[in-house]
């Protein structure tokens, strides 16, 4: 008897212990997948910054003031001036973000971020772009107000850029989309001439 009742102990232990097991495998597979796709969005905010930097770095080379289009400065979307290609000839290089119709269906998040070169046609700069926000600071740091982005002499001031974004991955994966966020200040050293 006390052979037979320890056989269903046991059982009934190593049955607990199975389940506890392949409880804990599910969860780690799951968030295994779900940081997944968070590396997958790392990897695009990569792609984006990269070009960023290399634009943002071009601010104003080889240009006067006003290095920035005005009426082409506010929270989404950025026109500035330089020698791109470092021909001679003055370049206008542009950032902006479409907040109207969402890029992808799989997830009503992702808008799209274009560049435009001189008078070419905007190209899509990367696909899962949720959230894309420029602030324009003065030498002093001081935010420099989007109202007043209109005149000469305040978009004269500019000294210092702050892009902000996030993207997130176009499926989800447990039901999560995956995300990164990003945010610098550039200090572009043509607007300190």
């Amino acid at each position: 008897m006390q052979t037979t009742f320890n056989i269903i102990i046991s059982i009934i232990i190593f049955s607990l212990l199975m389940m506890i097991v392949v409880s804990v495998d599910g969860n780690v597979k799951s968030i295994s997948r779900q940081l997944s796709g968070d590396k997958i969005a790392q990897e695009m905010v990569v792609v984006i910054v990269e070009l960023i930097d290399h634009d943002f770095a071009k601010i104003g080379y080889m240009k006067t003031a006003p290095k920035f289009k005005l009426g082409a400065l506010d929270s989404n979307r950025i026109t500035f001036y330089c020698d791109y290609d470092n021909n001679g000839l003055m370049d206008s290089v542009s950032y902006y973000f479409d907040w109207e119709a969402s890029a992808v269906k799989s997830n009503p998040h992702i808008h799209q971020l274009y560049r435009k070169m001189n008078n070419q046609n905007p190209e899509k700069v990367a696909l899962g772009i949720v959230h894309f926000n420029l602030a324009y600071f003065d030498e002093n740091m001081n935010s420099i107000s989007y109202g007043k982005l209109a005149d000469v002499n305040y978009v004269n001031q500019i000294r210092a850029i702050r892009v902000r974004l996030r993207v997130e991955t176009q499926f989800q994966i447990e039901n999560h989309f995956g995300s990164a966020y990003w945010e610098k200040v550039y200090f572009p050293k043509n607007l300190n001439l």
